[in-house]
């Protein structure tokens, strides 16, 4: 069983998705510190003037939240959110009002909730069926890599699958009997609104812009799985 964990992204980018997709458990790793300048709770977006941040306003009582424990200040942020992506967005060839709205049809407190919900909503979009748990569902005992590997391990998996970065903390001996393989995504140029293609936008500047058959070709490949 192959297993992929992660921090809960908002509006995550294809690279993301697409590792929920090579998973068959995928875990959102909300039981670690919430960094500020992290992807949890914002995400990018293409404008005529460039990329801009799409980013939630958070309740943040001290600086060390567990992201599990993050609330939205409040709801006025959806409809500036909706608004913005609207106004940006609509004259691509496939902009999806019905969706958009879908995709922001719910009522949550917590960061956590609202991600994994809309996480939900995508891989809906695309008939695509994955366990999603949370690692604060489990009962753990490490911390760093090996937390990881002991999520792995819970959870019965033989595979994890880790993010290009993992080649930068992951100790292969903490695994042990575990394989690691890292996903590397090859990000595809395709046709954009507002001049020169611009990589690793929110998912929506790829379904918008392609559609989603040609969201689900770009799913389905441009992408490694390598043991070093």
């Amino acid at each position: 069983m192959k297993v992929a964990i992660s921090q809960p992204r908002y509006l995550p980018a294809v690279n993301y998705i697409q590792r929920v997709i090579l998973s068959d458990v995928f875990v959102l790793l909300d039981c670690v510190q919430h960094q500020p300048r992290a992807f949890e709770h914002r995400n990018k977006i293409k404008t005529p003037n460039g990329p801009i941040w799409l980013s939630i306003p958070l309740h943040r009582p001290h600086s060390r939240m567990i992201i599990k424990d993050l609330k939205v200040k409040d709801t006025r942020w959806k409809r500036k959110h909706i608004q913005t992506i609207k106004a940006f967005y609509k004259r691509a060839p496939f902009y999806d009002e019905d969706f958009l709205m879908d995709l922001y049809d719910w009522d949550h407190a917590y960061l956590v909730d609202i991600n994994e919900t809309m996480l939900k909503k995508v891989l809906s979009l695309i008939g695509i069926e994955r366990t999603i748990l949370r690692s604060s569902s489990l009962i753990l005992h490490n911390t760093h890599d090996r937390k990881l590997a002991e999520i792995v391990r819970v959870l019965g998996g033989d595979t994890y699958i880790s993010g290009p970065n993992g080649r930068n903390y992951i100790n292969k001996r903490n695994f042990e009997g575990i394989r690691v393989v890292y996903h590397d995504f090859l990000y595809p140029e395709y046709k954009q609104l507002w001049g020169e293609f611009v990589p690793w936008m929110a998912f929506i500047d790829v379904l918008f812009n392609v559609g989603i058959e040609g969201f689900k070709e770009v799913l389905e490949s441009n992408y490694e799985l390598n043991e070093e």
